[in-house]
């Protein structure tokens, strides 16, 4: 049985051919449109509308000239069993050129207006679906919208929706099973993509202008894509290579954004990118499995470049505001500035950042396995990474880069609430962790620790405070500080050695507190500073086991303490109650202890020495073994000096009420002096 209907009101030309129980219907009103149509197998079936000028269906073939390339048409073709075809064109120019090879593929076409096409990218000229039930759907609505499709394989489905003027969507599916959805409303909106494998999903949705959306799914099982964008001038872009089950979802919706999430290599990769506002940029790469990220931005000019290497990674990214950015840092080229990926290499990373308000910045890099860094940022101008000095032919420069985590099970959390906050933090070695909390303004902590097992904890509330921790080359190393007020600065080293410990409180302003710790085994500091602009400074250096330890509390304003521990198992315990009062104190030895408390004003310990300049006042010592030193002064600029030179000797002052003067010199073994001052009368 064969049928042909042909109806026309001004019809230029058909041509058909066909095989046993195929049918073809054409109704074409206008002038110059054209219908070449082949069909071989049985039950196939053409539906073909045409309403206007110059509409063309078919096929046709590529020539290349001088002049560029020409489409010549010829015949469509459907070669198969039960393959249906549905045409509707009204306008003028418009073209749609086919192809379908295989069984039971289904494929319908409406273009309203003038000069659209269906098939015309890179010398492909034919919509081709080769292979078996296969189904795709087209319908383009405006001036100049174009779509081209080829499907290869078994059960391929595609829908594409086009509204506006100078739309285009080139799309390849091979393998089976793969599906992809298009909605374009506007103009100049662009999607392309390439779906290699089996079980692919994708969905592309653009509203607005000049948006461009590709997506490119190669090799793998289950891999899905949804891409979304409302706005003008948007690029988001998803590749996924070879894997299984990964997942990606980006949303823009504002003007200028970009967005790129490429997955490669791994299984049960997922992704999600959603910005919302102008000129926001975000970039993630994932290699390796089970990775997930989850980034969100919602404001103007965010920038987040994330980099995941490795098996069980998460990054997961807020930032709320402008000109925030989460990356691996920048670099400067000619033509212009650009973030570079932060990265997570190993297996188990984990990466969370939030951030609220303006130009705030996080710069990061982790390298190994289990590492962890949380961030949160609340206010303007904050930022986390790491200070690095640069050596150049014109001299050196420090430089921000990437905060640094290197190594296995490393941690780091980090707050920061106010404006211009700055964290420098680099952990490089084992089970090291940091927690950092920043709440005012101004606020700047560096932490650089190398070994392994170190904590640090820092917590600054006020402005331009700041906490500078440094534990190098050895391990279970502890800092704590605490800063409340405004201008206390702490800085505090650790070198060589195991198990060092030091706490360091700081209430009020302007208060410094600084420690070196140098190699030995347990040394212990703790310092307490409550009131303004008191200043304790200690060294302690040994060798081997039995640590230091220094105990200060100062509590007024202007209090001086400069205490150095040489030697092992060294203790002293300074306090000052006041203001103005000063210790200078030096141990070396071992087993010496101190033992001072000034209440008062103006009270020294210390020694007084002299040359041709004249008098000063300056360090005591403790040089030997098994020394002590016992002080109380209560009163106004008591004065204490001393010196102990030898072994087992013993000082024990108290000076009470104002202007006593006390000098014991000692030096041999196994002295004893005891001096007591009252009131005056």
């Amino acid at each position: 049985m064969k049928k042909l209907i042909v109806t026309g009101a001004a019809l230029l030309w058909l041509s058909f051919a066909y095989a046993q129980d195929n049918a073809a219907s054409v109704l074409q009103t206008g002038n110059g449109n054209g219908t070449d149509v082949s069909q071989t197998g049985k039950k196939n079936s053409l539906t073909a509308t045409q309403t206007g000028n110059d509409n063309f269906i078919g096929d046709s073939d590529v020539i290349y000239t001088e002049d560029g390339k020409f489409f010549i048409p010829k015949t469509g073709v459907q070669e198969g069993n039960r393959n249906s075809t549905d045409f509707s064109q009204t306008g003028d120019d418009n073209a749609i050129y086919f192809n379908q090879q295989g069984n039971r593929n289904t494929f319908s076409a409406t273009q309203e207006g003038n000069g659209n096409i269906v098939n015309h990218l890179f010398g492909r000229s034919d919509y081709t679906q080769q292979g078996n039930d296969n189904t795709g759907s087209i319908i383009q609505t405006g001036d100049l919208n174009r779509a081209d499709i080829e499907q290869i394989g078994n059960r391929n489905e595609s829908t594409i929706g086009q509204t506006g003027n100078d739309n285009r969507v080139d799309m390849w599916q091979i393998g089976n099973r793969n599906s992809a959805s298009y909605q374009q409303t506007g103009d100049g909106n662009a999607a392309d993509t390439d779906q290699l494998g089996h079980d692919n999903n994708l969905s592309v949705t653009q509203t607005g202008n000049d948006n461009f959306a590709e997506i490119d799914q190669d090799g793998g099982d289950k891999n899905q894509a949804a891409l979304t964008q409302e706005g003008d001038d948007n690029y988001a872009s998803i590749d996924q290579r070879y894997g299984n089950n990964n997942e990606g979802t980006i949303g823009q919706s504002g003007n200028g954004n970009d967005a790129s999430l490429r997955q490669w290599n791994g299984n049960r990769n997922t992704g999600s990118l959603q910005q919302t506002g102008d000129d926001n940029g975000m970039d993630f790469w994932q290699v390796g499995n089970r990775n997930q990220v989850e980034a969100r931005q919602t404001g103007n000019e965010n920038n987040a470049a994330i980099e995941q290497t490795g098996n069980e990674n998460l990054a997961d990214v807020e930032q709320t505001g402008n000109g925030n950015a989460v990356s691996g840092g920048i670099e400067e080229y000619e033509w212009g500035t650009f973030y570079t990926l932060g990265q997570q290499t190993g297996n188990g990373n984990n990466l969370s950042a939030t951030q609220s308000g303006d130009n705030n910045t996080l710069y990061f890099d982790q390298i190994g396995n289990r590492n962890s860094l949380t961030t949160d940022q609340t206010g303007n101008g904050n930022f986390i990474g790491r200070l690095d000095y640069i050596e150049s032919e014109e001299g050196g420069f420090e430089q921000r880069d990437a905060g640094l985590q290197q190594g296995n099970r490393n941690s780091a959390n980090l707050t920061q609430t106010g404006n211009d906050n700055i964290l420098y933090f680099n952990q490089i070695g084992n089970d090291n962790s940091l927690t950092a909390t920043q709440s005012g303004n101004g606020n700047e902590i560096e932490v650089d620790q190398e070994g392994n097992r170190h904590q640090a904890t820092v917590t600054q509330t006020g402005n331009d405070n700041e906490a500078d921790l440094e534990q190098e080359s050895g391990n279970d190393h502890v800092i704590t500080v605490t800063q409340t007020g405004n201008g206390n600065n702490a800085n505090l080293e650790q070198q060589e050695g195991n198990g060092d410990l030091i706490t360091v409180t700081q209430t009020g302003n302007g208060n410094y507190a600084g420690v070196d710790q140098y190699e030995g085994n347990d040394h212990q500091v703790t310092i307490t500073q409550v009131g303004n602009d008191n200043l304790s400074s200690i060294d302690q250096e040994s060798v081997g086991d039995g640590g230091n330890v220094a105990v200060i509390y100062q509590e007024g304003n202007g209090n001086n303490i400069v205490f150095d521990q040489v030697g092992k198992a060294n203790s002293g315990i300074i306090t000052q109650t006041g203001n103005e009062n000063i210790a200078y104190i030096e141990q070396n030895g071992d087993d010496n202890q101190v033992d001072v408390d000034q209440t008062g004003n103006g009270n020294f310990v210390g020694n007084l020495y002299e040359n041709v300049l004249g008098s000063f006042e300056d360090f005591a010592y403790q040089t030997g073994n098994g020394n002590s030193l016992t002080v109380t002064q209560t009163g106004d600029e008591n004065t204490l000096y001393f010196d102990q030179t030898g072994n087992s000797n013993v000082i024990s002052v108290s000076q009470t009420g104002f202007g006593h003067l006390t000098n014991i010199q000692q030096m041999g073994n196994g002295n004893s002096a005891s001096v007591s001052q009252g009131s005056m009368p």
